[in-house]
């Protein structure tokens, strides 16, 4: 190899390190932004999982509610 293929691979080889660099930074930063979004939405499905705990014996009671009112009706309607 001459010099000066020597020298412009060093320049090229040189370019993709930094190039390398740059995308491994922007990566990096790209990581750290997802990181953050999990961490909120891990927070809001906790939240959601609390609230759901406590909604789903409302809605038993609802139906319970409405299973008594519906048995009203019919006895209600055999006795008249």
């Amino acid at each position: 190899m001459e010099f000066e293929q020597i020298v412009k691979r060093l320049e090229w080889l040189d370019k993709q390190q930094r190039e390398n660099k740059d995308a491994l930074a922007s990566l990096s930063e790209r990581l750290a932004s997802f990181e953050s979004s999990v961490s909120v939405v891990s927070k809001q499905l906790k939240t959601f999982s609390k609230q759901m705990t406590d909604v789903v014996p409302a809605a038993k009671r609802i139906e319970q509610f409405d299973s008594m009112m519906t048995k009203q009706r019919t006895d209600l309607l055999k006795q008249i």
